[in-house]
């Protein structure tokens, strides 16, 4: 997954504990869309200056990965971290909420196009009044997590880096604060708010 900012080097994951609840809601909101053999796949990094978030699906036998990526760029001084988190979990929601209905359409509606029309790059919207930008990828997790080993950047530190060593702080603050009980709070049942706030 790569971030879309040129200066986003160095990023810490998102909390397993946040990840585990996110994709357990993530489930309950789609499970009458996620048929046997279907995964999800959720990945979150924080870098200094920008919050990446991946939610893609995949169909067991299939190589290609359905992924709804959100970017958000963040001043850690003016704004919540995990707030600007949400969102992007809400976008890549709103996303993914948009792919399947598109399946549900009747095939002589969608058979041109072949695949949904979304943004290939990352393309800007209005989310919530947060200006977040997607982009639609076919990127299968694990080939890219076994392209990493193979090119030893698959490190499993805290903090991971490509380059720069500038942000280290914001990265490490933001992983801190995050507490068992912060993490329960973030998702209450119905939560998950893509319905009213879906991406055109």
């Amino acid at each position: 997954m790569n971030p879309r900012l040129s200066s986003s080097k160095k990023w810490t994951h998102f909390p397993d504990e946040f990840l585990e609840q996110v994709q357990d809601l993530v489930t309950e909101t789609f499970e009458e869309h996620l048929i046997e053999g279907a995964s999800l796949h959720l990945d979150g990094r924080i870098y200094p200056e920008e919050i990446l978030f991946r939610l893609g699906i995949k169909i067991s036998g299939q190589l290609k990965q359905n992924n709804f990526e959100v970017s958000a760029q963040i001043n850690p001084e003016t704004q919540n971290a995990k707030k600007v988190m949400h969102q992007c979990i809400e976008a890549a929601a709103s996303m993914m909420a948009e792919y399947f209905d598109w399946h549900n359409l009747p095939q002589s509606e969608n058979l041109e196009s072949g695949e949904i029309d979304f943004p290939r790059e990352w393309t800007e919207f209005n989310f919530e009044g947060l200006p977040l930008f997607i982009q639609y990828t076919t990127v299968n997790t694990d080939l890219e997590a076994e392209a990493d080993k193979l090119l030893g950047t698959n490190a499993t530190d805290l903090v991971q880096s490509t380059e720069s060593e500038d942000a280290l702080d914001f990265a490490l603050e933001e992983k801190i604060k995050f507490t068992d009980k912060e993490i329960e709070a973030d998702f209450e049942e119905d939560d998950l708010n893509f319905e009213a706030d879906r991406l055109h």
